[in-house]
Parts: structure tokens; sequence; C-alpha cells
């Protein structure tokens, strides 16, 4: 399923994070057919995305520092996007320094496929984080051995 979006508007939560509301027509149609997890085209540049909702704004994607400073977006711009049902297997890109791993050791392998969809992203985003090649591979091979010891937490990973 995709749906194009023209005019959508850049907007900010007080917390930091910016966000662009999603109608509940093109809610409901990703909602209905099982698809909360969501890939975001703008300006030909992709990223996965969670379909959410709060009381005071209705249904949104969000994003970080990160993608706004990507594609030079500001607060209260007015954009083009494209919304796809996420079909990928972790609903996140699964970095090649962490995919090298998990086919090498077998027993990191079958604890990452164990945990939940939500933990495997977190895990997945720290190893992506890294601009180096050296420091991803390095933070997968750190995670691949916490997997194993039992710590499958994000936040107990990077302490």
């Amino acid at each position: 399923m995709i749906k194009n979006i023209k005019n959508a508007v850049v907007e900010k939560f007080s917390g930091g994070m910016h966000f662009i509301g999603i109608s509940t027509s093109i809610a409901d149609a990703f909602l209905k057919a099982g698809h909360k997890r969501l890939i975001v085209t703008i300006a030909s540049q992709s990223f996965h995305a969670a379909l959410l909702s709060r009381k005071d704004t209705g249904y949104y994607v969000q994003f970080g520092a990160t993608v706004m400073k990507q594609l030079a977006l500001k607060k209260g711009k007015a954009i083009a996007l494209q919304l796809e049902a996420d079909q990928t297997k972790y609903q996140f890109a699964i970095p090649e320094e962490f995919l090298a791993v998990l086919e090498q050791d077998a027993e990191a392998a079958a604890k990452f496929n164990s945990l939940t969809a939500g933990n495997k992203r977190s895990l997945l985003y720290l190893v992506s984080q890294p601009k180096s090649i050296e420091k991803r591979i390095e933070r997968a091979l750190n995670i691949a051995g916490k997997i194993k010891q039992g710590i499958t937490s994000a936040r107990v990973i990077l302490q």
C-alpha cells in the first residue's frame, strides 16, 4: 500500500521531535491493513517510521534532527511525501556489518531473532549510528556479545 501526501507541514513537539500529521483516512487505511510501520519518502530519501497517534495531534510520523538536517527541512515547511507499508524483515535497515556478524555467529543470530520486533529495531539502530565502518563493526561485535550474555536492552548495552 502506498499513499502520496501533498502539502504536509513539518511541525515540532515541545519535547524537540519533529513530525508530520497524517489524516485519519490515510492512517486508518494503513492500520486496517495491519500496517503500523511505514517507509516515509521525502525528496527521494526514505526512512523507516511508525504511525503514531496522540489526542492533541491525531495521527503522525515523527523524526529527529538527523532527518531534518539530511533533508534540509524546517518547522512550518510544506512538503510532499510518500507513505508505504514497511514490508522489510525487521522494519528497519539492517547494517551490513551486523548482518555479517549474525551470519558468522549462529548463537548471536538465534538470540537476536528471538527478541521482540522493537528490541531488534533498537539494536539495529545502535549499530547504524556510527559514521565509520570500523565503529559499526566494533559496535556490531559488542552487541552480538551482549546478546549472547542475555543483555538485550539497547539502553543497557550502551552503558
